[in-house]
This record gives C-alpha cells, sequence and structure tokens, in this order.
C-alpha cells in the first residue's frame, strides 16, 4: 500500500498543482520547455512522463498553470491505473463520440467504473475538473476502499454531509491532500 500511495500523490500533486512533493530530480535537462529543472513541479512532471502517463502538448510545453478538463484528467488517470483503453466500446455518452481523441479514455473510465457521467447522458469532456471530481476519480481508480460516510467535518470547506466528504477524509488521513493555513482546500476550484 505505501508505493500506491506514494504514486496516487505524485499524481495528484501533478493533477492539482499542490507543491507537497519532494524528492531527487528525475531527469537533468527538462522535458518540457515550461517546466525548467527549478519548478516545483519538475520531479513530479519528469516521473509521470518518464511512466508514459503524461506527455504534454505538440509544442514542447506541459502546461502547468493552464487549466485542465475531464478529459485530459481521464486520460492522465486512465494512463497512471493502467486501465485498458483497446476495447471496442459503444458510445454512452451524447456529448462523447467515437472519432474524439478522448473516447476511449472516458469510455474505459465508466467501464472501470471511476466515472458516471451527469444523469442527462452527458460527460462535459471539455468543462474544466475541480478538485472534488479529480480527487473522487483517482481514489475510485486507485480502488481505495472508502467508507460510505463520516462522523465529523474534514475540513473547513468540507462538511461530513458534503459528497466528497468521504473522499477528502480518506485523503486527509492518508496525507494525500492539506488544507491551507485557513484549514481549507477549495473543493470548487477548477484544476491546472
Amino acid at each position: 500500500f505505501c508505493s500506491m500511495k506514494n504514486f496516487v500523490k505524485q499524481l495528484v500533486l501533478v493533477i492539482f498543482g499542490f507543491s507537497l512533493f519532494v524528492g531527487g530530480q528525475i531527469a537533468n535537462a527538462a522535458t518540457f520547455s515550461d517546466v525548467k529543472s527549478d519548478n516545483i513541479y519538475y520531479d513530479a512532471v519528469e516521473y509521470l512522463k518518464g511512466k508514459d502517463i503524461i506527455s504534454g502538448y505538440a509544442d514542447g510545453t506541459f502546461g502547468p498553470d493552464k487549466a485542465i478538463n475531464r478529459a485530459e484528467t481521464i486520460k492522465i488517470i486512465s494512463k497512471a491505473f493502467k486501465i485498458d483503453t483497446t476495447k471496442d466500446y459503444e458510445e454512452s455518452f451524447s456529448d462523447v463520440k467515437k472519432s474524439n481523441w478522448f473516447f476511449p479514455f472516458v469510455m474505459a473510465g465508466k467501464e472501470a467504473g471511476f466515472i458516471k457521467g451527469y444523469s442527462d447522458g452527458t460527460f462535459h469532456p471539455t468543462q474544466q475538473v475541480k478538485l472534488s471530481e479529480t480527487l473522487k476519480m483517482v481514489l475510485s481508480a486507485a480502488g481505495v476502499k472508502i467508507p460510505k460516510k463520516i462522523m465529523d467535518d474534514v475540513f473547513i470547506d468540507v462538511l461530513k454531509g458534503d459528497w466528497v466528504a468521504v473522499y477528502a477524509d480518506f485523503a486527509r488521513e492518508h496525507n494525500i491532500i492539506l488544507a491551507d493555513k485557513e484549514g481549507k482546500i477549495y473543493p470548487s476550484k477548477e484544476m491546472t
């Protein structure tokens, strides 16, 4: 479990843009022109690139400050947890077509059970992903056993009755996510 915890922590750090990762440098030269070796995310980005979990953009950038959408997040999570995306999937979301680059990742995520989409039959692939959604997807894809409910508020801005509370509680208990000095994690914050 310890190595899974570290892997999930590194994945969460890149997706969430947190500054918790501490480690040795993976490479001497930056893979991406916008993530130099002195960048706080350099080690995590290089690690995930080396594992073929992230690939960046065609222009050689990674976009560490660029907002990440739901489709991009699903691709990263699917690759990180080696979710099989090679099956012959049928379309099941009205806004995710076979011709979309993200189609196999979204369908594999749905089949693996870490995404569901919306009640109107859509997935909203270009919608910016929130911390709460990403936390749920990452922990679900990791196969973490999450309790059905908790007894106490988790953070100042995550109360025990909030849908994300059980995921935030697990992440807090395992030092995957830390609150700021005000005791908040901003679950509705859009991720970069």
